[in-house]
């Protein structure tokens, strides 16, 4: 983030996205994480000294439907879990990084501060995204309703787990 945003805002080395783990199978090609947060149903395999969190999707959500109960339960787990200061660093990952994960890290961002123009661009480096519609209307209806940080706490956290001055 901060090469997208010009400025030196974000602890670096705190916070990675990622696609599936299932090709990895030992720490070595693993950036140097804590904890481990997975998105997806599918559990991931264990890796010696580093904590695995499964935060699985609820029911049959819709990754950009964001304005459901049904996500807002979801992100709002996701973002205690994030708010957590000794998860870090951490890898939070879906099955592409893209869709649920690229969902949650761009509200995460938002929460912290980021403009929507930056966090649009960091969603972009994903693989195999073909446009930005679907984050630009995500944002869009979580920004009208602010749904997604009902709690200061949470903001405070991340900002303090995230971000090299809050």
């Amino acid at each position: 983030m901060n090469l997208i945003s010009g400025d030196n805002l974000m602890n670096t080395g705190v916070l990675f996205r990622s696609g599936s783990l299932d090709d990895i199978d030992n720490t070595d090609r693993l950036p140097p994480v804590r904890t481990i947060v997975n998105l997806r149903r599918r559990t991931d395999p264990d890796f010696p000294g580093i904590t695995n969190i499964q935060i699985a999707p609820l029911g049959e959500m819709n990754n950009y439907m964001v304005q459901t109960a049904t996500f807002q339960d979801w992100i709002k787990r996701v973002l205690g879990c994030m708010s957590n200061e000794s998860i870090y660093p951490a890898l939070i990952h879906g099955a592409a990084g893209k869709d649920r994960t690229g969902i949650a890290v761009a509200v995460i961002l938002s929460i912290i501060g980021f403009s929507k123009e930056d966090v649009v661009s960091e969603y972009m480096r994903s693989e195999r995204v073909y446009g930005d519609e679907y984050i630009q209307r995500a944002l869009d209806i979580l920004a009208a309703g602010n749904c997604y940080a009902d709690s200061v706490d949470i903001k405070t956290k991340l900002c303090r787990n995230l971000l090299i001055r809050n």
